[in-house]
């Protein structure tokens, strides 16, 4: 059985925007130092995503549980690793060490297939934030995945998000070449220094699957 979490919700200093974020933490995380596990939701979804199987994770081991909306689906200009996207997982995690007495020296962050992507762009980015990283099945380069997903010159699903989130097709102008590589973690990763990244990729990931 697990318990019920709760939401609450911050507000970006970049364009005022409130962004919710779901959370549950031990009683003891208010005068215990209780690590801090951030869970990124996927590439079409949001913070109402289920993601309980790590809360359960969280449950057992006493860990403050963050489930963060940093935009929702990646369709939109500042969703896709965009600069407010990534401000939004840096204040969800404010608010949470504002909350709770946080152990600095375990602060996780970890997420699958977009969630991937955003967590390893986090690591590149932010890479003093975080005490390791799990990135599982993530596009690490945007224009990559695009050319990926169109067929015959025609953009299919995953591209004609990424579209929408950035604007135009990569190579469509300097600016937009410059916003693909922000918003993709392989230009950010040899910033990473000694944090701990793993990165975590199926075996059909890109070929059938």
């Amino acid at each position: 059985e697990l318990p019920e979490t709760e939401v609450a919700e911050t507000i970006s200093p970049l364009d005022g925007e409130k962004q919710p974020l779901l959370w549950w933490a031990p009683p003891s995380a208010t005068t215990t130092e209780t690590p801090l596990f951030v869970f990124l939701h996927s590439w079409s979804s949001d913070y109402l995503q289920d993601n309980s199987k790590w809360l359960r994770e969280c449950v057992r081991h006493n860990w403050i549980w963050l489930h963060p909306n940093f935009r929702g689906a990646n369709q939109t200009p500042k969703a896709c690793g965009s600069r407010f996207a990534r401000q939004d997982i840096l204040d969800a995690m404010d608010w949470a060490e504002r909350k709770w007495k946080v152990d600095q020296s375990r602060i996780y962050v970890a997420g699958v297939s977009g969630g991937g992507h955003m967590s390893l762009l986090m690591a590149g980015w932010h890479p003093d934030r975080f005490s390791a990283v799990s990135a599982w099945v993530g596009p690490t380069d945007l224009a990559e995945w695009h050319r990926f997903h169109t067929q015959n010159g025609k953009p299919q699903k995953y591209a004609k998000m990424i579209e929408k989130s950035l604007l135009a097709p990569p190579g469509a102008s300097v600016l937009i070449d410059a916003d693909y590589r922000e918003r993709s973690p392989v230009f950010h990763l040899s910033r990473v220094g000694d944090l701990p990244v793993t990165i975590w990729a199926g075996v059909e990931d890109g070929h059938s699957g």
